[in-house]
Order: C-alpha cells, then structure tokens, then sequence
C-alpha cells in the first residue's frame, strides 16, 4: 500500500489496548488468547499489524482439564 492509502485506511474495531482496560487483563494476555483462538470477534489486521476485536466479542475461557 502506498502512503496515500495508508492514511485513508479506515480501523473499525478496538484495539487490544482499549479491550485490555474494558476486561481487565493485560494486552499481553488478551494477545496470547487471539492467537488461541479464545476470543471470538479478535482478527489480525495484516495492514497496521496488530490484533483488532470486532463486535459482538467475546471472551470464550474454560477451566482447566484434569
């Protein structure tokens, strides 16, 4: 992407960051979880490189297995 499209791209979603303060975990958790797959509505935007959560999102956590 050139310079002109990058400044024209439009975000939707929060970032890890603002979900971090939303939940109460930390950002390097919440990432941890995206890359599990345990947070439906997280998706990688390839252009900014960075986990983004898209409504409705949930966070999908189950106890531990013996």
């Amino acid at each position: 992407m050139s310079r002109r499209q990058l400044r024209a791209y439009h975000v939707d979603g929060v970032s890890l960051a603002m979900f971090s303060m939303q939940t109460g975990l930390r950002v390097g958790q919440l990432a941890h979880y995206c890359r599990l797959g345990r947070i439906e509505g997280a998706r990688f935007d390839r252009v900014l490189w960075a986990w983004r959560i898209y409504p409705p999102a949930k966070l999908v956590l189950t106890g531990r297995l013996k």
